[in-house]
């Protein structure tokens, strides 16, 4: 035959042409297939799984290679690497390399098992160090610092110049300040050795922090009487336990202290500014 048919879709489509929606009437919602089973929806649920246990391995890495940075300040593990510049075979720079290898290859039980090797070496070479062990198990050092620095700053200041002893140092708000900055020493302590990350760097911070406490604390006490006097516009005598308080705290919390002196700074600009203005316009 000469006359050629069109092609049964084509054909289908010429015959049955789509209905168009009445004017003014919002079109039928397109229809929404559900996926398939076994597809993408089931592999991402499968897949949850394993990402947390790989997000969790690698915190524990994380902390592991952390430890492993402050005992290398104490001297525990001092780095040797090759020629080519890889950590030398059996140390624990090496097994940390084989669980970062195993993490980005996704074989997480052979990264789990190096990062069990590494915890274990760790705490080996940790107990053997009494270095190690009498500073981050007992804190003995930093104890001792701070206790010759309080010391120091009790016999010089409080008693030969300032000449208070017992309770009358509990009215003075230096005292107070140097309480909390003991407060802030002992507490920061406890956290970095619980977490096995005291660093010997931090001594000096342990011999500085009581005077620096005691100062902030007497400053916080001379703006507290400050502001008393100028809201009341009168002599008050405010009282010593509410200004011990404030300063010890502000021994404690160095950050807290420094922001009340900077907003009392500002504040004090703004006024003098705001006085010599007006007298100006005057």
């Amino acid at each position: 035959m000469s006359d050629q048919t069109e092609p049964p879709a084509k054909v289908a489509a010429t015959q049955n042409p789509p209905v168009q929606p009445p004017p003014g009437t919002a079109p039928n919602p397109p229809v929404q297939t559900q996926p398939a089973p076994n597809q993408s929806g089931q592999s991402k649920l499968e897949q949850s799984p394993l990402k947390e246990r790989q997000d969790q391995l690698e915190q524990e890495l994380n902390d592991l290679e952390n430890e492993v940075i402050v005992a290398g300040e104490w001297g525990i593990f001092p780095e040797r690497k090759t020629e080519a510049g890889a950590p030398q075979p059996g140390g624990i720079h090496s097994v940390l390399a084989d669980a970062h290898k195993a993490l980005d290859d996704g074989k997480l039980d052979d990264a789990q098992r190096a990062i069990l090797r590494g915890r274990k070496e760790l705490n080996r070479a940790e107990t053997s160090s009494w270095n190690w062990a009498i500073n981050n198990q007992f804190g003995f050092l930093a104890i001792v610092l701070t206790a010759l620095s309080t010391l120091l700053i009790y016999k010089f200041v409080f008693q030969m110049w300032l000449g208070l002893r017992g309770m009358n140092l509990l009215h003075y708000a230096a005292f107070a300040g140097l309480v909390g900055a003991i407060l802030r020493n002992l507490y920061w302590l406890q956290y970095q050795t619980n977490r096995g990350l005291f660093r010997p760097r931090w001594f000096t911070s342990f011999i500085v922090a009581p005077p620096i406490g005691a100062i902030l604390g007497w400053l916080v006490s001379l703006l507290v009487k400050v502001t008393v006097q100028a809201v009341s516009k009168d002599s008050v005598e405010t009282d010593w336990r509410t200004i011990s308080l404030l300063a010890a705290f502000a021994g404690f919390n160095w950050n807290w202290a420094l922001r009340v002196l900077e907003d009392a700074a500002k504040s004090t600009l703004e006024r003098v500014k705001g006085k010599s203005s007006a007298k100006k316009e005057s």
